[in-house]
């Protein structure tokens, strides 16, 4: 994991694992279910702060969990 990177979950049925990505060229938050593995980032600008880019997850939880339902096994 890069400096800065964290992870954290996002509770729920199921919980979500989240990477929480800070990006300096970042100007809004960014939400991406990489196709691949199903890992969830979060990019987000540094200054917006840990508390918003999670609030910005919580509000998009059911979108998310639609993308995750949607991938095969």
């Amino acid at each position: 994991m890069h400096s800065g990177q964290e992870r954290a979950v996002l509770p729920g049925d199921p919980p979500v694992e989240i990477l929480l990505r800070p990006n300096a060229r970042a100007r809004r938050f960014a939400l991406r279910v990489a196709a691949a593995d199903g890992r969830v980032t979060l990019s987000f600008p540094p200054a917006a702060g840990r508390a918003a880019a999670l609030d910005f997850a919580r509000a998009r939880a059911g979108w998310l969990r639609a993308r995750l339902a949607e991938r095969p096994e």
